[in-house]
């Protein structure tokens, strides 16, 4: 018996014939086998980089510069933040541009590389290579349902990394817990899987997805097999199985490989909770979804449509937002920006709202949101022929008025509806021209499509009618000055003003009868007691259907202004506080303000925003207008601190100020408590020196009750320094230790002169030979001082040369003091004045 055997080396991978064949030669029939291990057919990973983050950063390194002999990085990359970006692109910057020399750092120009910067300031260097690094970075990108590529793509360490750019954030739900074991992966229905090519045979395989469950719970499973040239919807549809939920993928092939791993697909629309205002300025949160959308599509119009919050069944931390309107918007926004209001202030008009997950679902729906309110406008009102109107909707393509009503208002204010006008012409709101030829009071109201119930400002057609001449203000105006009313005196005038919205006749004006012109002058004197908002009731002393009314506002009282500090505490007008303040007021009003250090003063006056906080001591003059003149005056002085001086120098330490001099503590204004406390018995006094060493600690409250505590420390102590080894000013050739208070002091090398040439520690040891001058200065500026010699050797001059031979006598200067000079000449000692022989060797020997 014989065993043949296949080892699984991937050199053996392929197709394989068998046939046996006897001695006899007969042969058996062949046996074919194919030999084939793949770990993946590879799809999985195809569909776990099929979805993309939401955001992203291109990097564009141009070939210039970055173009090196085996090390060309030029190119396009794509980072997931912009942190990241950044730090790529700098760090290739400064490798491949930027060079260190001495003294500095040269950079290469970005437009010429024969062109250099030199820089000694390293943050200069930065600043530049931080903007051309930046400049390679484009703007944030963003999915989109159009173009979504992105270069290769780089992770967070600047590593090239192929799932950089793709997130997936799914879990197995607790009813799946059977597959466990199992890959899950996001996976859109448009995903093709592609056959696996193998180099050594063509080894047949399939695919099959088994559907497992919905989002809520198992469903038994249908198994559907999905060939390699259709999308996963194509074939998913043709089993009519098109469904949402968890698959069971399996990939297989003749040789028996088998990969299986888990998809979701998602084929729900996303949608968004939104804060809404309708056109009767109420509210309400609604839940834009696909079934709300396809019940009220037509149907959205608003004065304001605010996004809160983006809803998805399954991918909810990575939905994008476009919004189109017309060709002049078209903005797309992902989780994490802020999403713009949609109301007048934003823009009104049509627009299309399109909410896609990374599936590329899409719900799509339009909005519009309201212009200015339906408008009417009225030829001449003094035409004795006719009065024409005409209603619109003020230039707002998307508005339509949906119901409209004419109303003649009598001299009791009982509105008549007329459904005709004078030529016969019905009122309703397809006619939006109404003629009318009898004079009197009229007003329109009408409904549009934003659900707004418009009423129009009430005119007076003339024809017919009383009339009068107002002076001094114009219809429905205001003022501050007096007003006069001039009208016939074959007309009857009631006079009316609104205290708290109720209409009350008023008697305090003065008129007078012009008999020359048989007419009566009315004069309203401007005071604040008559500050009031008044109507002129006019009509025809016979008929008092026939009448005309005149509108003002005398106003006279400018209006309050809020004065608040930071503790919330209202100040009174020309009043003082310790903290920091701000206005604040309701009315139109506008607000100027001025210091003493002002230039110009009152001229130099500059405009105050309403909230503004002042925090700079001092007295604020403030000027406070209306629009009709109307003018309040007052101060505000600010005091947050006790006013002082110190005279004398000193520093400043976190909790104290120290010097070692008499300083002289002067408090510059008024106080009710000066109190000293220390470790002394000795207590300064306001504008005095203080005398002696000690921690003083003063307490100052001034008259607004500012308080000051200010911690004081005299001290004159000299710092300690002491050396081991030599006494001060002493000399030695062993070496020194110098010891000090470090805590308190720091020590120096110096001239004799007292300049510095170095700073040295505790505890330093000298042992070079010379003289040293030593200065220890405390943290207040105390002095104390120490030198010493270290003498290591005979320092001399001789005129002895040529190795030690000198011709004539021989001479010696000493440059240092020395004790004893001891001279022998071969081997006695000689006296120092006699000649020596130039040949002999001399010893000398202090």
């Amino acid at each position: 018996m014989s065993i043949f055997t296949v080892s699984t080396n991937s050199t053996n991978f392929g197709i394989w014939y068998f046939y046996a064949e006897d001695s006899a030669g007969n042969k058996s029939e062949a046996i074919s086998c194919i030999l084939s291990i793949v770990d993946t057919f590879k799809n999985a990973a195809d569909i776990s980089n099929s979805y993309k983050a939401t955001s992203w950063y291109k990097v564009s390194l141009p070939s210039r510069i970055f173009t090196v002999t085996g090390k060309d990085i030029a190119g396009n990359y794509t980072f997931g933040s912009y942190a990241a970006a950044l730090s790529f692109t700098t760090a290739k910057e400064t490798e491949y541009r930027c060079s260190i020399i001495s003294g500095g750092w040269i950079y290469v120009s970005a437009t010429n590389e024969g062109v250099a910067q030199f820089y000694t300031d390293k943050a200069a260097l930065d600043i530049a290579i931080n903007k051309y690094a930046s400049s390679y970075i484009s703007p944030v990108q963003k999915l989109s349902l159009d173009n979504n590529n992105y270069y290769t793509p780089v992770n967070n360490n600047n590593e090239i990394d192929s799932g950089a750019l793709t997130r997936q954030q799914l879990q197995l739900p607790a009813f799946l817990s059977a597959y466990n074991g199992y890959r899950l992966y996001l996976c859109p229905s448009s995903f093709v899987f592609t056959k696996l090519v193998l180099s050594y045979a063509n080894v047949p395989s399939g695919v099959r997805l088994t559907y497992l469950a919905n989002d809520f719970q198992t469903v038994g499973q249908t198994i559907i097999q999905v060939s390699y040239d259709a999308t996963i919807k194509a074939a998913l549809q043709s089993a009519s199985s098109y469904i949402q939920g968890y698959y069971l993928v399996t990939e297989s092939d003749a040789a028996g490989n088998i990969e299986r791993y888990l998809i979701y697909i998602d084929i729900e629309k996303p949608g968004a909770t939104v804060d809404v205002i309708y056109g009767n300025n109420s509210g309400e949160t609604v839940v834009f979804d696909e079934d709300y959308v396809a019940a009220y599509a037509g149907t959205f119009y608003f004065l304001s449509f605010n996004i809160a919050r983006l809803l998805d069944n399954i991918d909810s931390s990575f939905l994008c937002v476009q919004i189109k309107r017309g060709t002049s918007l078209n903005n797309i926004y992902v989780i994490g920006d802020v999403l713009p209001v949609l109301d007048t202030s934003f823009g009104a008009g049509k627009y299309v709202i399109t909410i896609y997950d990374r599936s590329f679902n899409a719900l799509v729906f339009e909005v519009v949101i309201a212009g200015s309110p339906p408008i009417w406008n009225y030829t001449s009102l003094t035409n004795d022929t006719k009065l024409t109107i005409t209603v619109s909707t003020a230039g707002d393509n998307n508005n339509a008025i949906v119901s409209l009503q004419l109303f003649k208002i009598q001299s009791d204010g009982t509105y008549v509806e007329l459904f005709y006008d004078d030529d016969g012409t019905a009122v309703n709101f397809i006619n939006l021209i109404y003629v009318l030829r009898t004079g009197g009071k009229y007003t329109i109201q009408l409904t549009d499509l934003f659900g707004r119930t418009v009423e129009m400002t009430p005119i007076f057609y003339q024809k017919e009618l009383p009339t009068g001449i107002l002076n001094g203000v114009g219809e429905g105006g205001r003022t501050n000055s007096d007003v006069t009313f001039k009208y016939s005196a074959s007309n009857t005038l009631i006079v009316y003003v609104y205290v708290n919205n109720v209409k009350t006749v008023f008697i305090n004006y003065t008129f007078i009868y012009q008999n020359s012109t048989n007419t009566y002058l009315i004069t309203f004197a401007a005071s604040a007691a008559t500050s009031y908002e008044y109507l002129l009731f006019l009509y025809k002393s016979d008929d008092m259907g026939l009448f005309i009314e005149y509108r003002f506002e005398i106003d006279c009282v400018i209006g309050e202004v809020e004065i608040v500090n930071v503790n919330d505490i209202e100040i009174e007008y020309d009043g003082a506080t310790t903290q920091s303040f701000f206005l604040t007021w309701t009315t139109d009003l506008s607000v100027r303000y001025y210091t003493a250090s002002t230039v110009g003063g009152e001229m130099g006056a500059s405009s105050y925003r309403k909230g503004t906080l002042l925090t700079t001591d001092g007295l604020y003059y403030f000027i406070v207008r209306d629009d009709v003149g109307n003018e309040l005056r007052f101060t505000i002085y600010l005091k947050t601190k006790v006013a002082y001086s110190i005279a004398g120098d000193y520093i400043t330490l976190p909790d104290r100020i120290a010097s070692n001099n008499k300083l002289v503590i002067t408090i510059l204004e008024s106080y009710t408590l000066f109190y000293v406390s220390g470790n002394t018995d000795y207590v300064f006094t306001n504008g005095n020196p203080i005398l002696y060493d000690g921690i003083y600690v003063l307490t100052v409250i001034d008259n607004y009750g500012n308080t000051l505590i200010l911690t004081i420390e005299i001290n004159s102590a000299l710092p300690t320094l002491t050396l081991i080894g030599v006494n001060n000013g002493g000399t030695t050739k062993n070496t020194v230790t110098l010891n000090f208070d470090d805590t308190v002091a720091s020590a120096y090398i110096i001239t004799s002169k007292g300049a510095v040439i170095e700073a040295v520690l505790n505890g330093a040891v000298f042992n070079g030979h010379g003289t040293y001058y030593l200065k220890v200065v405390d943290y207040v500026g105390n002095v104390s001082t120490a030198y010493f010699t270290i003498d290591l050797i005979v320092e001399y001059e001789t005129n002895i040369k040529n190795n030690n031979l000198a011709v004539g006598k021989v001479s010696f200067k000493f440059l240092e003091s020395l004790d004893i000079v001891t001279v022998r000449f071969n081997g006695g000692v000689i006296e120092h004045e006699e000649s020596y022989l130039a040949s002999a060797h001399i010893q000398f020997m202090p």
